[in-house]
């Protein structure tokens, strides 16, 4: 009787481990599928942000927070400047958590800055120096807090960013770029590859609109000290 017994819990053992296999599996499918909505729905709404804005600081604004809701990040920031200048400024959304802030009236050098300069030069590599790349999304500077230099972490200041995301508008190697995306979250973040990819994709989709908007802009202006003249 005792192998009786025996023999029957380990059947019930069984099914149960089975049971307990299937619904794993089931909320796993679910959670893929949560996650998997959630990029398609964050994507969406920030193409179709970039898409109907026109006015480069609401293009700004508006790309920097459907950004942080696609990464799901605490901090979404834009360091921009005009065509021709080394002197750049920060760009954020007004409602940051203060252990992510950034100091956003500080003024910039482009040119010393080592995160703005790592993401400019990622930017002007030819497509052939990403075969073999270890980094599967070369294009993005991924930094630990550690990793940063102390001028970086003069105004990108907030004492829990743990990690940086950088990646800079650029819309072709001939031309120049107009600002560097920065995101930052803490150190234990990790995010799956679609995560990177929509994120690359957004900021792609922003330095288009970016350039066409300033260079816009700059014709307007241009015309109207034309018309003054006149």
């Amino acid at each position: 009787t005792g192998t009786a017994w025996l023999d029957s819990d380990l059947e019930l053992a069984g099914i149960i481990a089975r049971q307990l296999g299937v619904l794993t599996q089931q909320w796993q499918l679910q959670h893929q599928a949560q996650h998997q909505q959630h990029l398609y729905q964050a994507l969406q709404r920030g193409l179709v942000a970039i898409q109907k804005t026109q006015n480069l600081e609401r293009l700004e604004l508006a790309s920097l927070q459907n950004l942080m809701d696609l990464l799901q990040a605490p901090l979404a920031a834009l360091v921009t400047w005009n065509p021709g200048q080394t002197q750049a400024w920060i760009v954020a959304p007004p409602q940051i958590l203060p252990k992510f802030s950034i100091r956003s009236g500080a003024e910039i050098d482009i040119t010393t800055d080592p995160l703005i300069q790592a993401a400019l030069e990622i930017s002007q590599a030819d497509e052939s120096t990403f075969l073999n790349h270890p980094n599967p999304f070369p294009e993005v500077i991924q930094l630990t807090a550690a990793e940063l230099d102390t001028s970086t972490r003069d105004w990108l200041s907030g004492p829990e960013i743990g990690q940086v995301l950088a990646m800079a508008l650029r819309t072709d190697a001939e031309y120049q770029p107009s600002g560097v995306i920065i995101v930052a979250d803490r150190r234990n973040r990790t995010w799956p590859p679609a995560y990177f990819e929509a994120f690359i994709t957004l900021v792609n989709h922003l330095a288009y609109a970016h350039r066409s908007i300033s260079l816009t802009n700059r014709l307007i202006q241009g015309w109207q000290g034309l018309e003054m003249l006149n």
